[in-house]
C-alpha cells in the first residue's frame, strides 16, 4: 500500500472499485498502511441504502418520519438539515424522484 490511499468500504466490509456509491458505505483514509480517518457516505434520497432513488426510498422515509421504522441513514432523508424527517422533507424527495 501507498503511504496515502482511500479506499470506499461496502456494508459488508469489503472495498469497492466500481458500481453506484451507496448511502451507508464509508469512505476510509489511509495513512502508512492504517485507517487515519473515516467518513460515512450519504446519498441524499437514498433512503434504502442501496444507490438507487425511487418510491423505495419515500416509503422508508415516511416510515421512519412516523417511527414505524427505526433503522436506517436518516441524514438521507433530510433534505432541511434539523435531523429528523418531517412533511417538508417528504415533499422534496417527492420532486427528487418525480424528477429523477
Amino acid at each position: 500500500m501507498h503511504n496515502d490511499e482511500c479506499r470506499i468500504i461496502d456494508e459488508a466490509g469489503y472495498t469497492v472499485s466500481s458500481g453506484i456509491l451507496k448511502t451507508g458505505y464509508k469512505v476510509q483514509y489511509y495513512k502508512y498502511s492504517m485507517v487515519f480517518d473515516e467518513a460515512i457516505v450519504i446519498v441524499k434520497a437514498d433512503t434504502t441504502c442501496d444507490g438507487i432513488v425511487n418510491g423505495k426510498d419515500l416509503i422508508r422515509a415516511k416510515k421512519m418520519m412516523l417511527g414505524t421504522m427505526d433503522y436506517g441513514w436518516i441524514e438521507a432523508g433530510d433534505f432541511d438539515g434539523d435531523c429528523a424527517i418531517s412533511d417538508s422533507d417528504l415533499s422534496i424527495l417527492t420532486d427528487v424522484i418525480a424528477n429523477h
